[in-house]
């Protein structure tokens, strides 16, 4: 069995965010010499930065996917750690609350 991972780094994002976030990953079975078609679906709560007013608590953050670039790196293991990965890129047009994405994107 192998772990199929995918990770998105936020270069853009306007507030603190990971360098890497872990965003989709599948276990599948690959026999020797053979390749096998994987679909991960990347939710909204896999990317969200979260939006603090510095007058007021963190109980009253908002979570929001912003926009902006997105760099996904797939693969099986993190980017920089020796395994072998794919690059490629995306972009979020608009910025909206993760409470506005439709309930089943949600945690």
């Amino acid at each position: 069995d192998e772990i199929v991972q995918l990770y998105i780094a936020l270069p853009e994002s306007t507030v603190p965010a990971p360098q890497l976030q872990l965003g989709a990953f599948q276990r599948v079975s690959v026999k020797a010499q053979s390749s096998v078609d994987v679909t991960l679906t990347v939710q909204p709560h896999a990317h969200y930065v979260v939006h603090e007013d510095p007058y007021d608590t963190a109980w009253n953050a908002t979570r929001v996917v912003e926009s902006g670039r997105r760099i996904i790196y797939v693969g099986g293991g993190q980017p920089g750690e020796g395994a072998q990965v794919l690059t490629t890129g995306t972009t979020v047009e608009n910025t909206v609350p993760l409470t506005s994405c439709p309930s089943n994107w949600t945690d």
